[in-house]
Parts: structure tokens; C-alpha cells; sequence
């Protein structure tokens, strides 16, 4: 759901989701520091948002292996479908490959609460923790 076709007394909600997307924008800002690729509203869904993250780092491989930069060590990233979720749900699926305790790490550093399984091929569903 776009953020534009909120209604009014939704403000509240849009707010949070904001406040959700930027965290996550700034956790994935320090990831790529760390020679992460990381993209937010990432194509259109998983299928295809891992096959392209996984030819992107093949190919910035090649290139680095020439240039002497850092090859990337990993990806994160959440699709379109996982940005309408966010809006309707408040909490995001994020993808990953690479060090999962770098990528949760870098989420909970921005204040967001992480919930994941431990099994490197599930995403961590990520969201701003309650306080009461």
C-alpha cells in the first residue's frame, strides 16, 4: 500500500512505517560499509530479488578480482511485496545472505527488534519493539 492512499486517521500508522523504513535504511547503509549489497522495495519479489542480488555479486566478483576493491560479502534486502507488508503489518521480511549476526547486529543498532530462527535460509522479520 502506498503511502499517499492512507487515509487521514491513519497518520499514526504512516508515521510508524516511516519511522520502520528508515531504520532499516540506515541498518542497511552500515551494512554496506561492510561490503553488503542492500536494498530497500527491491524489485518485485523474492524469486527474482535473489537470482539478481546473486548476479550482482558474481559480477561485482569479476570486477573486483580486477580492480583489487573488496569483493561483497553478502546481500540484504526486502521486495516490493515485503514493502506492502510493512505498511499493512508494521514489520518487514528481511532477506539475507552473508553473516547473519552482522546483518541482525546492524538492524538492532537502529533500535528494531529482530526475530529470526537461526536457519540461514529464513528471513528475519524485523520491527520496532513495543514499550509499555
Amino acid at each position: 500500500m502506498p503511502l499517499d492512499n492512507i487515509e487521514p486517521f491513519d497518520e499514526h500508522r504512516k508515521s510508524k512505517a516511516e519511522d520502520l523504513r528508515m531504520r532499516v535504511k540506515l541498518a542497511f547503509r552500515a551494512l554496506r560499509k561492510k561490503h553488503y549489497l542492500a536494498e530497500q522495495n527491491f524489485l518485485c519479489c523474492r524469486t527474482c530479488a535473489t537470482a539478481a542480488m546473486q548476479l550482482s555479486c558474481s559480477q561485482h566478483a569479476h570486477h573486483a578480482a580486477k580492480s583489487g576493491e573488496p569483493p561483497k560479502v553478502g546481500f540484504v534486502y526486502y521486495t516490493a511485496d515485503d514493502e506492502n507488508y510493512l505498511h499493512a503489518n508494521l514489520m518487514v521480511h528481511v532477506s539475507w545472505h552473508g553473516q547473519a549476526d552482522e546483518v541482525r547486529a546492524a538492524l538492532e543498532a537502529e533500535g528494531l527488534s529482530v526475530d529470526w530462527d537461526g536457519a540461514d535460509a529464513t528471513r528475519m522479520l524485523v520491527k520496532i519493539p513495543i514499550i509499555h
